[in-house]
């Protein structure tokens, strides 16, 4: 029974034993077998990517089924394609200069829309043949884009841009304001915009005061013409019963009444639109030139009023 059991013992001793001198071999084994996959389907990758002329891409997939550790067969081809893939994949030395044709490092490059230089050195970047859309953004926000057709086996193909230095912006000007202004009769005629001033003017003053006096005059001439007409009109009730000077009378009192409601009338529009102007001006002083509103008094001899006129 001791004999057996000591047997049993050593027989486990030399499975242990064997397994532990075995295990270094089973894992050699199996990390050989998952090279000899990864560089089979690098291979097969490389050369589809190849035949699509994708080949950066191509040319990464060759450099790893050419590794030592790839099967002798696999690495043999391997080397072969990449030496023809090298021969073909083209390069672009990308530079950019200011409108004073000053060299610019401070650009940032995207081919096809991904990012691909974060600033110009002068180096060669490897690219896939074909035509391509640059993008270029400059440290200042300038931007431009180019179509550029890259040729397969072309080595430091060039692609150059001109990037205009970016100005700082510059507030926006103030918008002009409208100004009002009162035409006396005189110049009523006069359209052109008056130039732009500061300080305060004493002309609205001079204006209503004109006005007052018109409005004065016709509050006197309306009257008295009405009182001639109504005199006319007691001496004679009928035009048969009329004489010559009572006639005359009735027709100098309707003359009267006519210049009377005029006078007041073009006096009242004077008046408001001194008012009108000795408010604008109290606004503040115009400094620059912009939109102007003139009120021009109007006298006909069938009305009075008030035409608005503008200029700019």
């Amino acid at each position: 029974m001791r004999y057996l059991l000591g047997s049993m013992r050593s027989s486990s001793r030399r499975i242990a034993l064997l397994a532990a001198l075995l295990a270094p071999t089973l894992t050699t084994v199996t990390a050989s077998a998952d090279d000899k996959a990864i560089c089979i389907q690098a291979a097969q990758q490389a050369q589809n990517l190849r035949d699509a002329h994708e080949l950066v891409e191509a040319r990464e997939q060759l450099r790893v089924c050419a590794r030592q550790e790839c099967p002798p067969v696999v690495q043999r081809d391997c080397l072969i394609w990449l030496d023809s893939v090298e021969k073909s994949l083209p390069t672009v030395v990308v530079t950019a200069r200011d409108d004073a044709g000053v060299d610019r490092v401070d650009v940032k490059v995207m081919v096809d829309g991904k990012p691909t230089l974060d600033r110009l050195d002068g180096s060669a970047v490897p690219i896939n043949p074909g035509m391509h859309a640059f993008h270029f953004v400059g440290s200042d926000g300038t931007t431009s884009d180019q179509q550029v057709l890259i040729k397969e086996g072309q080595i430091n193909q060039g692609v150059a841009v001109v990037l205009k230095r970016g100005l700082p912006e510059q507030p926006p000007p103030p918008a002009p304001t409208a100004r009002l202004e009162v035409v006396p009769p005189g110049r009523a005629t006069q359209l052109a915009p008056s130039p732009a001033r500061g300080g305060h003017s004493v002309a609205p003053w001079i204006v209503i005061a004109v006005g007052g006096a018109a409005v004065l005059g016709g509050a006197i001439l309306y009257p008295v013409g009405s009182g001639m007409v109504s005199s006319a009109s007691a001496q004679c009730p009928t035009h048969s019963s009329c004489d010559t000077s009572s006639a005359n009378q009735g027709n100098s009192g309707r003359t009267l009444e006519a210049v009377g409601l005029v006078v007041g009338a073009v006096g009242l529009a004077a008046v408001v639109g001194g008012v009108i102007w000795h408010i604008v001006d109290l606004t503040g002083p115009s400094t620059q030139a912009g939109p102007v509103t003139r009120l021009f008094p109007v006298v006909t001899p069938n009305c009075a009023g008030i035409a608005v006129g503008g200029g700019f």
